[in-house]
């Protein structure tokens, strides 16, 4: 049970990542917009 566990929470940490490009970009996007 804990193995799944760690495996669930490196598979999400792990997707997060790969979004994050997307997501700084997104988020860069509507500051530079809102300013």
């Amino acid at each position: 049970e804990m193995d799944c566990t760690a495996d669930r929470i490196l598979s999400k940490r792990e997707f997060l990542e790969s979004r994050m490009p997307a997501l700084k970009a997104l988020v860069s996007g509507n500051s530079s917009s809102t300013s």
